[in-house]
This record gives C-alpha cells, sequence and structure tokens, in this order.
C-alpha cells in the first residue's frame, strides 16, 4: 500500500539535490522551452527574461528567513504561504508560474496594443500613465492582460477601477480583476471585477473594493 505523506512535511522539508537523471534532461529541456518561444516572434524576446526569473527562484538556498512585509502581503493574498525559507521559495517559483500564466493571456508590447486599438504607439503611454491602460512591467517590455479589451476597445469604468488602487501589486490586481466576488452579486452569482463591468454594473463598486486591497 503506499504511503501518505503530509502536504505539511513536503513543504517543510529542505530542497533536494536533483538526481543525475533528472540533471541530463536539463539540456534538453531548455531546448524544448527555447524553441516553443523562438517559434512566435511576438514571445522570443521573453525567452532570457523568463529563463533568467527561473534561475533566480530556483536558487532556493539563498531565500532569506524573512521577505519584506510589501511582499509577503502580495503572496499571502494568492494564498501562499511565507513562514519558512522553503516557503518562500515555493512563493517565489509561484510567482513564476503566475507571470507565465499571465503572460499566456495577454498582448506582449506597446506597439501590439497599439495596433489592436488602432491607435498611434505614443497612445499607450499616455494611457498607461493617466490609469486608463493596465500594464504589467516585464524585463525589457510590458504586457497588458487581454480582460480589459472588449472589441478593440478599453473595458468600460476600467479607470476609474485602476485609479482606486494605491501601489498593489500588478499581479495582485489582474488576480483580483479576474476571480468572482461575493461582494460583486448578480442574481446570486459572484462576478468578477471584469465580468462586473462588461454586464453594465457599476465601477464606482468595483472601484470602492479596490481601494481596499
Amino acid at each position: 500500500m503506499a504511503q501518505h505523506v503530509r502536504v505539511a512535511e513536503i513543504e517543510d522539508s529542505p530542497p533536494r539535490r536533483p538526481s543525475r537523471q533528472r540533471a541530463a534532461a536539463l539540456p534538453a529541456a531548455l531546448e524544448r522551452f527555447v524553441a516553443a518561444f523562438e517559434g512566435n516572434p511576438q514571445t522570443a524576446g521573453f525567452t532570457v527574461p523568463l529563463l533568467e526569473l527561473a534561475l533566480g527562484y530556483a536558487k532556493a538556498a539563498t531565500v532569506p528567513a524573512t521577505l519584506p512585509e510589501a511582499e509577503a502581503k502580495i503572496w499571502r493574498h494568492v494564498g501562499a504561504r511565507t513562514d519558512s525559507p522553503s516557503a518562500l521559495a515555493q512563493a517565489r517559483a509561484m510567482a513564476l508560474a503566475k507571470y507565465a500564466e499571465v503572460f499566456s493571456r495577454s498582448i506582449m508590447g506597446d506597439a501590439a496594443v497599439a495596433r489592436y486599438l488602432k491607435v498611434d504607439r505614443s497612445r499607450i503611454s499616455q494611457r498607461i500613465a493617466e490609469r486608463s491602460l493596465f500594464a504589467i512591467p516585464v524585463p525589457g517590455d510590458r504586457m497588458f492582460p487581454r480582460w480589459q479589451f472588449v472589441e478593440h476597445k478599453i473595458l468600460p469604468g476600467l479607470r476609474e477601477v485602476l485609479v482606486a488602487f494605491d501601489e498593489t501589486h500588478p499581479i495582485v490586481i489582474d488576480a483580483w480583476m479576474t476571480t468572482p466576488d461575493d461582494e460583486l452579486d448578480l442574481a446570486g452569482t459572484p462576478l468578477s471585477p471584469i465580468v462586473w463591468l462588461q454586464t453594465g454594473g457599476s465601477a464606482a463598486v468595483v472601484a470602492d473594493h479596490a481601494a481596499l486591497l
């Protein structure tokens, strides 16, 4: 019969050295990773920064015993533990996974967003500055989650909501905007802030909740 291992035992155990078999497989895995990204011109420039992030998160031994409170708050918000070095390593690995997930549903770069919105590229920086467009910085560029666009236009009420955020981490903003909220109820069904706005809900209501994050 297979033994059951408690999750806590796994989380609190020190990182194991990779086996020789796993280490030997790394070059092939890296080649597949690079090939997947280089096959798409839009994502080719993101390959090296993503690998660098992965390298940083892989160095679990260098993770400090505690995080700055601002960073710890980010990970607690998305359900990550921050109470041990191994938990911190996992939290930072989650960051890489989350950035990759957001990247998969984003438009990459100002030029691509300008083409999508059919505006001059200079307008993109202006809209980011005035908080009517949401961008997440990545090494050497920025990405724009697609949830803020509706038929080549910006989601109604977005600026009022974005202005309400103070210094909230952009990944936390993305997670909150895409998660159903019990306070945004329509006929007994919790809606995400995005769906609430898409269906004509008040932006002021969403902004009030955003200000509490």
